[in-house]
């Protein structure tokens, strides 16, 4: 069963990105879509890369985007983001996938009907060839 919306608390999405500007739109209609209240949302977005994305995700509420200088390793680019997360649920969203709109919902839908959880992960990674129109 799903939490009522005044229920839900307030969540920290993790971006971590390099040189990857292409992808960002797509992750952040993505985002948008989410059927999560866009209200509890704070998006962390760490960009190591040559080409930043910030301008891309400027207009956003709730967007802190962290630019750094040099290459990082995708660990330490992921707790970076953690440091900066004003939340106590955190939730990746990689900069290449596409995502359901229930996504963020449904994952924290289940970190409250267990709160003795500290992680959810899934084994299952669900995907689409849009050249061949097909899910595997």
């Amino acid at each position: 069963m799903l939490p009522k919306e005044e229920d839900l608390p307030y969540i920290s999405v993790i971006t971590i990105t390099r040189d990857r500007r292409a992808f960002i739109p797509l992750v952040k209609y993505g985002l948008i879509a989410q059927t999560y209240p866009a209200e509890k949302i704070e998006w962390i977005i760490v960009d190591d890369g040559k080409d930043q994305i910030k301008d891309l995700v400027s207009e956003m509420k709730n967007v802190v985007y962290v630019l750094v200088d040099e290459p990082m390793t995708i660990g330490a680019k992921r707790n970076l983001a953690v440091s900066y997360a004003s939340h106590k649920i955190l939730v990746t969203m990689d900069d290449d996938d596409v995502y359901p709109s229930n996504s963020l919902l449904s994952r924290v839908a289940h970190m409250l009907a267990e709160p003795k959880k500290e992680c959810l992960f899934s084994t299952v990674i669900p995907c689409y060839d849009v050249h061949e129109k097909k899910s595997f």
